[in-house]
């Protein structure tokens, strides 16, 4: 959700031809793949819990520094996964 919302703002931007949008909507993008990735992860966390579990902390804290205050609750709900990764 947040990455979508940073797209929506990095178009409206590029809409009124303000400087920077295309970063924005750049890392919109980055944050979906980041999250895309954490699902993957935890798929495949059978394999090695203790390894997947810190690269799905890595995706939430990914998440929350592209799309910074929009991706509080996604990051922090994608570390919380990855620290019952670690858990297990």
């Amino acid at each position: 959700m947040a990455g979508l919302l940073a797209m929506t703002i990095g178009g409206i931007g590029s809409a009124l031809e303000t400087s920077g949008s295309a970063g924005v909507s750049n890392l919109g993008v980055g944050c979906i793949i980041v999250s895309v990735l954490a699902i993957i992860l935890s798929v495949m966390i059978n394999r090695n819990h203790v390894l997947m579990g810190w690269l799905i902390i890595l995706c939430g804290i990914l998440n929350f520094v592209f799309v910074s205050f929009f991706g509080i609750l996604s990051g922090l709900l994608i570390v919380i996964a990855g620290g019952l990764a670690l858990r297990k």
